[in-house]
């Protein structure tokens, strides 16, 4: 353009250099990360604002009641990658989504005879943290993390920003999203989302005669 030519990295520089111009350096915008929470405590009564360098201290911290549990996809994937065999990790999602306990120990005996390492790799993670039959809380057929991956995306270019920008937009994201589930919340006419309770009516006709039996 204009008949000039640069370097890639010159341009790169440059365009670095501009987004510091508008943001602030990221050493800079980190500094005032305190000060950051600081004023959202001020603004924002009940609100919890807390800088912590260990990830699980800092999520029981905040989110005490939570559990830590392992993407069933995630770890597919990785073991794909140890142990280079899609039927090991296929014999592992197998195993994971499995309701009863018999059939959780026949995948599992399955995949003992078919790679050790990766069995005692696999019992390792603690079964308690990606097995249906094992896990110690209700996790209500969520198996997988695709909400990170829906936020991951949406901070595709803010991943870019000084931290205290990041922040500043991450927050400005969220609050605009409790905003208005919080308005879509109060117009609800049942107790269900409005998904769910579309499919309990979609099936009530088909499973209304069935008998319920409990598993182990």
């Amino acid at each position: 353009m204009y008949g000039i030519q640069i370097l890639y990295s010159k341009a790169h520089q440059a365009l670095q250099y501009a987004l510091s111009l508008i943001y602030g350096m990221h050493e800079e915008t980190f500094k005032l990360l305190p000060s950051f929470g600081y004023v959202l405590e001020q603004q924002n009564p009940g609100i919890l604002t807390d800088l912590l360098c260990d990830e699980y201290a800092g999520i029981s911290k905040v989110f005490p009641d939570a559990t830590h549990m392992i993407c069933c996809w995630h770890f597919s994937k990785n073991i794909n990658k140890r142990f280079h065999g899609k039927d090991v990790a296929a014999v592992m999602d197998k195993a994971a989504r499995s309701y009863i306990e018999l059939k959780y120990n026949r995948h599992m005996e399955k995949l003992r005879n078919l790679h050790q390492n990766a069995f005692n790799y696999i019992i390792e993670a603690g079964p308690h943290k990606w097995s249906r039959v094992h896990c110690l809380e209700r996790k209500y057929r969520v198996m997988t993390t695709n909400i990170f991956e829906c936020i991951n995306s949406c901070l595709k270019f803010a991943r870019q920003l000084p931290m205290l920008t990041l922040a500043e937009f991450i927050r400005n994201m969220l609050q605009r999203w409790f905003h208005d589930r919080h308005r879509a919340a109060q117009s609800m006419c049942h107790q269900l989302t409005d998904a769910a309770h579309l499919v309990i009516l979609k099936h009530v006709d088909k499973y209304g005669y069935m008998t319920v039996n409990p598993v182990d």
